[in-house]
C-alpha cells in the first residue's frame, strides 16, 4: 500500500505542477496581450500625433501662402500705382510739350506778323 499512497503523492505532484504550468502560461498569454494592446496603443497614438503634427505643418504651410500671396497682391498694387503715376507724369510731360510746340508754332506767326507791323 505504501507504493500506491506514494503514487498518489506523486500524481498529485505532477497535476499540482501542471496546474502551476497551466496558471503561468495563462498569466503569460494575458502579459503578452496586454503588452501587444499598449504597444499597438502607443503606435496609434505616435501616428496621431505625427497626424496632428503634419496637419498643424500643413496649416502653417497654407498660412504662409496666404501671407505672401497677400504680400505678393500689396507689392503688385503698389507697382501698378506706381506705374501708373510715372504713366501719368509722361502723358503731362507730353502734353506739355505738345502745348510748348503748337505754342512755339504759333509764335513765330505771330512775331513776324508784329515784327511786319512794326516796320511799317
Amino acid at each position: 500500500m505504501p507504493m500506491i499512497g506514494s503514487l498518489s503523492i506523486d500524481e498529485d505532484r505532477v497535476r499540482a505542477r501542471r496546474a502551476k504550468d497551466v496558471e503561468r502560461k495563462r498569466r503569460e498569454r494575458s502579459n503578452d496581450k496586454k503588452r501587444e494592446y499598449e504597444r499597438e496603443a502607443d503606435r496609434n497614438r505616435r501616428a496621431e500625433s505625427r497626424s496632428r503634427q503634419t496637419e498643424a505643418e500643413r496649416e502653417a504651410g497654407r498660412a504662409a501662402d496666404r501671407q505672401q500671396k497677400a504680400e505678393l497682391r500689396l507689392r503688385h498694387t503698389e507697382v501698378e500705382r506706381e506705374a501708373n503715376r510715372v504713366a501719368n507724369r509722361q502723358q503731362i510731360a507730353e502734353s506739355r510739350s505738345r502745348q510748348t510746340k503748337e505754342q512755339k508754332k504759333k509764335k513765330p506767326k505771330t512775331q513776324l506778323l508784329d515784327s511786319s507791323d512794326s516796320k511799317c
